[in-house]
């Protein structure tokens, strides 16, 4: 497995979205990837934490 396979892999099951559509966490990835990847892991992870944020908000007012 890659590191950036393993990075996603990781980001996924600490946000419990492994429920989400393939498409949705591919773009999701890919955004964080693509934004923080040149400033480090941690960078991408913050990154995809706050797609999470909106993906949460979302949810939630849907569930309203």
């Amino acid at each position: 497995m890659s590191s950036e396979a393993y990075i996603r892999q990781q980001l996924e099951q600490r946000h419990g979205v492994e429920h989400l559509p393939k498409q949705a966490l591919d773009l999701m990835f890919e955004k964080a990837w693509d934004d923080g990847h040149a400033y480090g892991m941690q960078s991408v992870a913050d990154e995809y934490d706050d797609l999470v944020q909106i993906v949460d908000a979302v949810r939630e007012v849907e569930s309203e």
